[in-house]
């Protein structure tokens, strides 16, 4: 997953792997430090 902030992209990788099963955000909205984004099964 690639986050945007202020024109720079940092990604964001899990300490778990697994399947994506949903996504919780969507592209382009604003989120906060602990919010969820994605589950991964």
């Amino acid at each position: 997953m690639v986050l945007e902030s202020m024109k720079m992209e940092t990604e964001v990788h899990s300490p778990y792997s697994g399947t994506i099963n949903s996504i919780l955000v969507q592209e382009g909205a604003n989120v906060q430090t602990g919010d969820e984004l994605i589950l991964i099964s």
